[in-house]
This record gives structure tokens, sequence and C-alpha cells, in this order.
């Protein structure tokens, strides 16, 4: 058995012994042109020089045709490996000799390499240093040799063509916005889609704007991830989250025993929502109460599916409050795992589409109606975004062991603030810290006061506060809040509302 040593010895005489006959092919060849120049010099004839067998085996002679020499470039370019120095040398196509006809011979030699291996790429296995090397030996193009197809518009994006892009990009229905992550000093956003699905999105919403899904994804922010960031995924709506666990589970059920599955169950929610709603503008849709728009209008989507019932089981989760154990509905949420026949599932499917068309559009003209706000806000106005944050817990920085479990806590109630300066939309925040844990509307009533002294001090041309909060009733919604409201929560100087 050989040890490390001498196998190290034996590479090493073999790579001497390649570099050698390297040399020897190129010693050759340098002779021959030597030989051809010094002929055509002295006008004589061609002398020939004297070379060994072995080396002019790899040798293009020029009275070989155009056909045999192509057979030879085909048989290099498949036996071609990275760690072959000069890489189709061998053939005769030097840099010194331009001429068209060589140039037509090795384009249509290594068309039918690709034609023979069906090959987008005819060295796909070569570094990027050698695949130029190649190039420049067969002189011709590198995007023609290789074959690369760029796919989408190749034309140069207008300047309002890639800010649509970015606006698009940093919308709230297409990212989500990590709190308390940041870096360099911009906030974390994750995106909801996957980057096709937002591409699709994108050239949905705009129809003719020549942009390709790699421009696309090139024009991504550098502060707004891929949905793979998100470790927890949190704050989602509990409706929206139940329905779209059961249609996933139908979907699985449905590819589990081949059957075909609707393009409406695989695309957006809202989409496989307007199916049973004749007006998403009409309340009296959205209440079914008009005789057209039932929840059953999605049966014939599920006719073979339920008639082909086998007995398999619709497997998905739930957010809910549970009982406890002594029979009383829990208070905390929790997520419980179901499962259903295929009959159960279809009528828990359209039970929940009942009411979920109004949810839909309560949530939709809410986040249109902020953007309204936001965009159409005075000089003398100003808009306010409120709610709680998780309470923080306070740490020592020396701390013993029993001292974890009864650290304390403060309360954070942070309030962005939105108002415009010039044509511009600047930001401001005042969060306020307290040691008071009692989230209620008295707790609300202080924070907002001490919001009127920040604005009072620093921006005191604004007369008029629009607060938008997540519609807690103990917090912002309750008789307490109304009654605060009217009274302007203490404010001598701001008009709320």
């Amino acid at each position: 058995m050989q040890t490390a040593e001498e196998e190290r010895d034996v590479k090493e005489r073999e790579r001497k012994a390649k570099h050698a006959a390297a040399q020897a092919r190129y010693m050759a060849k340098k002779k021959l042109q030597q030989a051809s120049n010094s002929s055509q010099t002295d006008n004589t004839p061609n002398s020939p020089a004297i070379l060994d067998d072995q080396e002019t085996q790899s040798i293009v002679t020029p009275q070989e045709t155009p056909t045999t020499k192509a057979k030879q470039i085909i048989i290099q370019i498949e036996s071609a490996t990275p760690n072959t120095s000069g890489l189709l040398s061998a053939s005769g196509i030097e840099k010194q000799r331009q001429r068209a006809a060589d140039k037509a011979i090795v384009l249509a030699a290594t068309q039918a390499v690709k034609e023979k291996h069906a090959r987008k790429s005819l060295f796909p296995h070569l570094r990027s240093s050698n695949k130029k090397a190649v190039s420049e030996t067969l002189q011709c193009s590198r995007s023609h040799f290789y074959n690369v197809s760029k796919k989408g518009c190749n034309a140069k994006l207008s300047d309002e063509t890639i800010q649509e892009v970015v606006n698009f990009y940093k919308g709230s229905d297409v990212v989500t916005t990590l709190p308390f992550k940041t870096r360099n000093g911009k906030v974390l956003r994750v995106m909801k889609y996957t980057r096709q699905r937002a591409y699709s999105i994108f050239m949905e919403q705009h129809t003719g704007v020549p942009v390709s899904q790699s421009t696309f994804n090139r024009l991504k922010p550098s502060d707004i991830k891929l949905m793979k960031a998100a470790q927890w995924v949190q704050c989602v709506c509990d409706i929206c989250e139940n329905i779209t666990s059961l249609i996933r589970g139908i979907v699985s059920s449905m590819r589990q025993s081949h059957h075909d599955v609707p393009d409406a169950l695989v695309g957006k929610l809202s989409d496989f929502c307007r199916l049973t709603v004749c007006n998403m503008d009409s309340h009296n849709c959205l209440r079914r109460k008009c005789r057209d728009c039932r929840p059953d209008q999605i049966h014939h989507l599920f006719v073979s599916w339920l008639r082909d019932d086998d007995g398999g089981k619709v497997t998905c989760y739930r957010w809910g409050h549970g009982m406890e154990a002594d029979g009383k509905r829990s208070r905390h949420m929790r997520k419980h795992h179901q499962s259903h026949s295929r009959s159960q599932a279809y009528q828990e499917l359209t039970g929940m589409l009942a009411s979920y068309p109004y949810h839909l559009y309560n949530a939709v003209n809410q986040l249109s109606a902020y953007k309204k706000c936001k965009a159409t806000l005075k000089s003398d106005e100003a808009l306010v975004v409120v709610d709680f944050a998780e309470n923080f817990a306070c740490r020592e920085a020396v701390e013993v062991q029993s001292g974890y479990y009864c650290g304390n806590s403060v309360t954070i109630h942070p309030m962005v603030m939105m108002f415009k300066k010039g044509e511009t939309c600047e930001h401001d925040a005042v969060i306020a810290i307290s040691p008071d844990l009692n989230h209620d509307a008295t707790a609300v009533k202080t924070f907002l006061r001490y919001l009127d002294t920040h604005i009072f001090i620093h921006l005191p041309t604004i007369k008029h506060l629009i607060v938008w909060s997540d519609g807690c009733a103990c917090q912002y919604k309750s008789r307490l809040p109304m009654y605060n409201i009217s009274q302007r929560f203490g404010m001598q100087t701001i008009e709320i509302t």
C-alpha cells in the first residue's frame, strides 16, 4: 500500500509528463509554422518540418478539407476538460489566422456538438477563465458561441419604470415589516410572496411595462428580504389564516387522490372569494342578501373530488378559543389541528365563505382609506398611528439566578406621526415608556397628552391630528375612549379625530 508521500510523488510525475507532452506539441506546431513562413518567403515549395508521428496526430494540416477539420474540432471539443491548457490549439485555429472560412467551420462544428448532445451551453463544466480562452481561440463572440439567450426585454428601463418596481416592493400588500429589526438604519421588511408570484402580481397590475423576471429581482431594495428571512411570522389575521389553512388541506387531498386542482384554489384568496359574490362593492351582496350571491356557487370546482370519496381525511389547523378542563371557554387563542371528511371540509369552507367577503371588503377599504388620508394631508394636519407594543422585560447587567423570574417590565406605546413639509411627507415618532402595565383608555389618554406637548414645542404649525389605531375596544373604541375624544384628550391647541 502506497504512503501519502509516494502518492504525491506519482501525481507529481504525472503532472510533469503532461506538461512535457503539451510542451512538445507546442514546439511541433511552432516548427511547422516556421517552416511554412520560410517557404512562403523564399517562394519555394513547402518543405515540411520533420516531426514525430505522435506530434503530427494532433495537428490539422492546410491540405485537409473543411469537413475533416470540423470533425477534428468536434473531437477536440468533446474530449476537452477544464485542465487542458491551450484548448483547441491543435485544431490549427490561431489568433494570427483570422480567416472567415475558419470561423465558419468552427461555428458549424460547435453547432453540431450542441445538437448532438442537446446542450444550451457548449462547455457548462468549464470555469469562466477557460470559457474566455475558448472564445478567444475560436475567434468568435462568447454570446454566439455559448448560445446565451436573455429572456425578457433587454432595452434600458426608464426612471419611471424603475421607480414603479421599487414602489411595488415597498407596498404594504407585498411586504411585512419586522418590528424591532433594523440594518444600517433601515427597518427590515420581508416579502409575503415568492419572487415569481410577486412578479406575476406586478405584471397584472402594470400591463405593458417591459420588465423581465431577472430585472424585477435585481431592482428589489436591499432592506426587503425574501420569505425565508422571516423566522417568525406574527400578527396575521386569524380569519384569513383559518380559511387559507383549510384550502391548503383540500388542495393537498386533491393532489394525493390524483384529482385536477382548480386554478382558483391555488391563486389569490380574494379572487377565489369573488366567485361567490356578484359585486364586491355592494353591501347586499357582501351580506349575502342577494339571491345570486351564495357560497355554494363554487360547488362545480369540487364535484369530482366529492363524488370519488375514498374515505381519506382532510387535515388542517384552526386558530380559536378552546375549552378549559372545567368546560369554560378559554381566554387564549390557540392553534388546533383538525381532521375532516371531504364533505365536512366542503361544508366548513362554504361556512367560512359566508362572512369572509365582508371581512375582505373592510380590510381593503381600511387600507385604501389610510393611503388616501396619508396622500391628501394638508400643511396643518398630521396623521398618527398608535398601538401598544409588547411589554419590554428589563434585565440587570449582573443578575442572580432567581432574579430571572421576578424581573420588572414596562409598557411601550409607539406613536408614529406623518406630516407634510413642503411637497414631501416627513416622519416623526414619540414612544411612551411607562411602568404601568395596564393597557387601557386612561393610559392612551395620558400618552396622547405627551404627544400634544411634543407637537406644541416642535411642530407648532400642526392644528389637526388624525389618529389611526388597531381598533381594540378597551383601548380605543369603547365609551371611555369616545368620551376622551369628545374632550380632545385634554389637548388645548390641537383638534383630534
